[in-house]
Protein backbone atom coordinates (compact mmCIF):
# COMPACT_ATOMS: atom_id res chain seq x y z
CA UNK A 1 0.00 0.00 0.00
CA UNK A 2 2.77 2.06 0.85
CA UNK A 3 4.65 1.63 -2.42
CA UNK A 4 1.48 2.01 -3.97
CA UNK A 5 1.08 5.82 -2.94
CA UNK A 6 4.64 6.31 -3.04
CA UNK A 7 4.45 5.91 -6.88
CA UNK A 8 0.95 8.08 -7.03
CA UNK A 9 3.12 11.05 -5.19
CA UNK A 10 5.64 10.47 -7.78
CA UNK A 11 3.43 10.47 -10.71
CA UNK A 12 1.49 13.69 -9.64
CA UNK A 13 4.90 15.44 -8.33
CA UNK A 14 6.26 14.45 -12.03
CA UNK A 15 2.94 15.34 -13.90
CA UNK A 16 3.37 19.18 -11.51
CA UNK A 17 6.89 19.34 -12.68
CA UNK A 18 6.33 19.37 -16.51
CA UNK A 19 2.84 21.17 -16.17
CA UNK A 20 4.91 24.06 -15.05
CA UNK A 21 7.49 23.27 -17.56
CA UNK A 22 5.31 23.54 -19.81
CA UNK A 23 3.72 26.90 -19.08
CA UNK A 24 6.72 28.62 -18.79
CA UNK A 25 7.92 27.10 -22.07
CA UNK A 26 4.74 28.48 -23.21
CA UNK A 27 4.93 32.08 -21.38
CA UNK A 28 8.34 32.95 -21.61
CA UNK A 29 10.01 31.51 -24.71
CA UNK A 30 10.54 33.85 -27.44
CA UNK A 31 11.06 32.85 -31.03
CA UNK A 32 14.33 33.90 -31.25
CA UNK A 33 16.94 36.03 -30.09
CA UNK A 34 16.19 38.53 -32.68
CA UNK A 35 16.15 41.83 -31.38
CA UNK A 36 15.30 43.61 -34.82
CA UNK A 37 11.97 45.96 -34.39
CA UNK A 38 9.10 44.85 -36.38
CA UNK A 39 6.06 47.28 -36.74
CA UNK A 40 2.76 46.25 -35.77
CA UNK A 41 -0.41 47.56 -36.14
CA UNK A 42 -3.60 47.04 -33.77
CA UNK A 43 -6.26 48.70 -35.78
CA UNK A 44 -9.15 50.11 -33.38
CA UNK A 45 -11.95 47.41 -32.83
CA UNK A 46 -9.75 44.53 -34.02
CA UNK A 47 -10.46 41.19 -32.45
CA UNK A 48 -7.77 39.68 -29.97
CA UNK A 49 -8.27 36.75 -32.29
CA UNK A 50 -7.23 38.42 -35.24
CA UNK A 51 -4.16 40.74 -33.40
CA UNK A 52 -2.25 37.44 -32.17
CA UNK A 53 -2.81 35.37 -35.82
CA UNK A 54 -1.11 39.03 -37.34
CA UNK A 55 1.43 38.46 -34.28
CA UNK A 56 2.28 35.13 -35.42
CA UNK A 57 2.30 36.17 -39.22
CA UNK A 58 4.88 38.66 -38.26
CA UNK A 59 7.24 36.66 -36.53
CA UNK A 60 6.49 37.97 -33.28
CA UNK A 61 4.85 35.32 -31.73
CA UNK A 62 5.54 31.18 -32.37
CA UNK A 63 2.11 29.98 -31.66
CA UNK A 64 -0.96 31.74 -30.35
CA UNK A 65 -1.02 29.56 -27.42
CA UNK A 66 0.92 31.27 -25.02
CA UNK A 67 -0.30 34.82 -25.86
CA UNK A 68 -4.19 33.30 -25.41
CA UNK A 69 -3.37 31.50 -22.47
CA UNK A 70 -1.50 34.60 -20.96
CA UNK A 71 -4.27 36.67 -21.76
CA UNK A 72 -7.00 34.01 -19.98
CA UNK A 73 -5.32 34.22 -16.81
CA UNK A 74 -4.99 38.03 -17.11
CA UNK A 75 -8.01 38.66 -18.02
CA UNK A 76 -6.60 40.60 -20.76
CA UNK A 77 -8.30 40.29 -23.92
CA UNK A 78 -10.38 42.80 -23.98
CA UNK A 79 -7.59 45.26 -22.78
CA UNK A 80 -5.36 45.13 -25.77
CA UNK A 81 -5.24 48.91 -27.39
CA UNK A 82 -5.27 50.19 -30.54
CA UNK A 83 -1.60 51.67 -32.30
CA UNK A 84 1.32 51.36 -33.84
CA UNK A 85 4.31 49.26 -31.80
CA UNK A 86 7.29 48.15 -32.34
CA UNK A 87 7.52 44.80 -31.25
CA UNK A 88 10.95 41.83 -31.87
CA UNK A 89 11.12 38.32 -32.30
CA UNK A 90 13.27 38.61 -29.09
CA UNK A 91 10.06 39.26 -26.54
CA UNK A 92 8.38 36.70 -24.58
CA UNK A 93 4.36 35.99 -25.09
CA UNK A 94 4.03 37.60 -21.71
CA UNK A 95 6.06 41.05 -22.69
CA UNK A 96 4.12 41.23 -26.07
CA UNK A 97 1.01 41.33 -24.41
CA UNK A 98 1.74 43.66 -21.32
CA UNK A 99 3.09 46.43 -24.19
CA UNK A 100 -0.26 45.75 -25.61
CA UNK A 101 -2.23 45.77 -22.70
CA UNK A 102 -0.62 48.53 -21.44
CA UNK A 103 -0.51 50.71 -24.67
CA UNK A 104 3.17 51.12 -24.98
CA UNK A 105 2.97 52.30 -28.38
CA UNK A 106 6.09 53.54 -31.07
CA UNK A 107 7.03 56.93 -30.65
CA UNK A 108 7.91 59.97 -33.32
CA UNK A 109 10.96 62.19 -31.91
CA UNK A 110 10.52 66.00 -33.36
CA UNK A 111 12.95 69.13 -32.72
CA UNK A 112 11.62 72.09 -33.75
CA UNK A 113 14.51 74.39 -33.47
CA UNK A 114 14.18 78.17 -32.11
CA UNK A 115 12.80 81.15 -34.34
CA UNK A 116 11.00 78.49 -36.22
CA UNK A 117 7.21 80.22 -37.18
CA UNK A 118 3.89 77.78 -37.46
CA UNK A 119 4.12 77.06 -41.41
CA UNK A 120 7.90 75.73 -40.89
CA UNK A 121 6.66 73.67 -37.79
CA UNK A 122 4.03 72.61 -39.61
CA UNK A 123 6.65 71.09 -42.24
CA UNK A 124 8.74 69.62 -39.58
CA UNK A 125 5.34 67.48 -38.29
CA UNK A 126 4.58 66.47 -41.54
CA UNK A 127 8.13 65.70 -42.20
CA UNK A 128 8.00 63.55 -39.32
CA UNK A 129 5.82 61.64 -40.27
CA UNK A 130 2.72 62.64 -38.21
CA UNK A 131 0.31 65.19 -39.30
CA UNK A 132 -0.43 66.82 -42.67
CA UNK A 133 1.23 70.09 -43.09
CA UNK A 134 -2.55 71.80 -44.10
CA UNK A 135 -4.55 70.03 -41.41
CA UNK A 136 -1.57 71.68 -38.85
CA UNK A 137 -2.07 75.29 -40.12
CA UNK A 138 -5.93 74.46 -40.64
CA UNK A 139 -6.00 73.96 -36.75
CA UNK A 140 -2.99 76.21 -35.74
CA UNK A 141 -4.14 79.53 -37.61
CA UNK A 142 -8.12 78.88 -35.92
CA UNK A 143 -8.89 81.79 -33.70
CA UNK A 144 -11.15 79.70 -31.76
CA UNK A 145 -8.73 77.45 -30.77
CA UNK A 146 -6.61 79.19 -29.55
CA UNK A 147 -8.77 81.48 -27.28
CA UNK A 148 -9.77 77.52 -26.11
CA UNK A 149 -5.82 77.33 -25.11
CA UNK A 150 -5.69 81.01 -23.59
CA UNK A 151 -3.78 82.56 -26.39
CA UNK A 152 -5.60 84.98 -28.81
CA UNK A 153 -2.85 83.12 -31.74
CA UNK A 154 -0.51 80.54 -31.29
CA UNK A 155 2.24 82.16 -33.42
CA UNK A 156 5.45 82.68 -30.83
CA UNK A 157 3.46 80.20 -28.44
CA UNK A 158 4.66 76.56 -29.99
CA UNK A 159 7.60 75.97 -27.52
CA UNK A 160 10.73 74.89 -29.76
CA UNK A 161 11.78 71.46 -27.82
CA UNK A 162 12.41 68.13 -28.85
CA UNK A 163 9.06 66.17 -28.36
CA UNK A 164 7.64 62.87 -28.85
CA UNK A 165 4.35 61.47 -29.99
CA UNK A 166 2.49 58.53 -30.66
CA UNK A 167 1.65 57.75 -34.81
CA UNK A 168 -2.21 58.50 -33.61
CA UNK A 169 -1.22 62.32 -32.37
CA UNK A 170 -3.20 64.68 -34.51
CA UNK A 171 -2.78 67.94 -34.59
CA UNK A 172 -4.40 69.14 -31.70
CA UNK A 173 -2.60 66.69 -29.23
CA UNK A 174 0.57 68.01 -30.73
CA UNK A 175 -0.05 72.16 -30.52
CA UNK A 176 -1.64 71.44 -26.82
CA UNK A 177 1.73 69.50 -25.59
CA UNK A 178 3.75 72.36 -27.29
CA UNK A 179 1.84 75.63 -25.55
CA UNK A 180 1.56 73.97 -22.39
CA UNK A 181 5.41 73.31 -22.53
CA UNK A 182 5.19 77.11 -23.60
CA UNK A 183 3.38 77.88 -20.47
CA UNK A 184 5.18 75.72 -18.10
CA UNK A 185 8.79 77.12 -18.63
CA UNK A 186 7.23 80.63 -19.07
CA UNK A 187 5.63 80.32 -15.03
CA UNK A 188 8.63 78.58 -13.85
CA UNK A 189 11.30 80.53 -15.68
CA UNK A 190 9.89 84.46 -16.77
CA UNK A 191 5.96 84.95 -15.28
CA UNK A 192 7.67 86.80 -12.29
CA UNK A 193 10.31 88.70 -13.43
CA UNK A 194 8.77 89.81 -16.69
CA UNK A 195 5.86 90.47 -14.26
CA UNK A 196 7.61 92.65 -12.07
CA UNK A 197 8.72 95.14 -14.84
CA UNK A 198 5.25 94.77 -16.03
CA UNK A 199 6.10 93.24 -19.12
CA UNK A 200 2.91 90.75 -19.79
CA UNK A 201 3.25 87.61 -21.49
CA UNK A 202 2.39 88.74 -25.03
CA UNK A 203 4.76 91.58 -24.49
CA UNK A 204 7.43 88.73 -23.61
CA UNK A 205 7.04 87.11 -27.18
CA UNK A 206 6.90 90.54 -28.85
CA UNK A 207 10.64 91.53 -27.29
CA UNK A 208 11.67 87.54 -28.20
CA UNK A 209 10.62 88.35 -31.51
CA UNK A 210 12.58 91.73 -32.04
CA UNK A 211 15.45 90.22 -30.13
CA UNK A 212 15.92 86.95 -32.92
CA UNK A 213 15.65 89.99 -35.46
CA UNK A 214 18.09 92.22 -34.51
CA UNK A 215 20.71 89.60 -33.58
CA UNK A 216 20.41 87.05 -36.55
CA UNK A 217 22.92 85.27 -34.37
CA UNK A 218 22.27 82.92 -31.74
CA UNK A 219 25.44 83.88 -29.89
CA UNK A 220 24.45 87.14 -29.72
CA UNK A 221 20.80 86.94 -28.62
CA UNK A 222 21.83 87.14 -24.69
CA UNK A 223 23.65 90.41 -25.57
CA UNK A 224 20.83 91.80 -27.35
CA UNK A 225 18.31 90.72 -24.78
CA UNK A 226 19.92 92.19 -22.09
CA UNK A 227 20.00 95.85 -24.06
CA UNK A 228 15.91 95.45 -24.83
CA UNK A 229 15.45 93.66 -21.27
CA UNK A 230 17.58 96.50 -19.49
CA UNK A 231 15.87 99.43 -21.61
Amino acid sequence: MRKKIEKILIFVVTAMVLVLVHFYTVFYTPVSNDMTAKVVNVAQGASFGVVADNLVTLGVLKSTDGFVLAASLKNAKKKIKAGEYELTSSMTPVQVLDILVEGRVKRYFVTIPEGYNIKEIAATIENAGLVKKEEFLKLAFDKNFARSLGFEGLEGYLFPDTYQFAKSAGAEEIIKKMTGRFKQVYDSEFKAKSEGKGIGMKELITLASVIEKESGNALEMPRVAAVFWNR
